[in-house]
């Protein structure tokens, strides 16, 4: 009787260590699966990050190319300007010229009247 109890003993406790192996690898599975399941979705986190920083990085781009015409735009207006500025500072000095030779042409005249009106 006593070998009979020590053989269920031992067969009790060999089934409840494998119950016990088994748990422990169900669970080493549902740890795996669970890691399984928290790498994906960090894989998934990763893509929607890069695509989030992607489309960061396109609209920086666009707001850089934005600045850039307007910033060629405001250089343009610019060059403009005192090209407008140069033609009127020419234009002032054609129309100073132009008075200064009338003003000429008037006194030499005046001097030759006078000239005349003496003789």
């Amino acid at each position: 009787m006593n070998f009979y109890r020590r053989w269920l003993l031992r067969k009790l406790r060999s089934t409840k260590d494998e119950e016990r192996s088994q748990n422990v690898s169900l669970e080493e599975q549902g740890v795996k699966e669970v890691g399984d399941d928290n790498r994906k979705e960090e894989e998934e986190m990763e893509e929607e990050i890069e695509d989030y920083i992607g489309e960061l990085e396109e609209e920086l781009e666009k707001q850089v190319e934005d600045g850039n015409k307007e910033v060629e735009a405001e250089i343009e207006t610019q060059e403009e300007i005192k090209e407008a500025k140069d033609e009127v500072e020419m234009e002032g000095e054609i129309q100073k010229e132009g008075e200064e030779y009338i003003a000429e042409m008037e006194i030499e005249e005046e001097e030759e009247y006078i000239t005349e009106m003496e003789e």
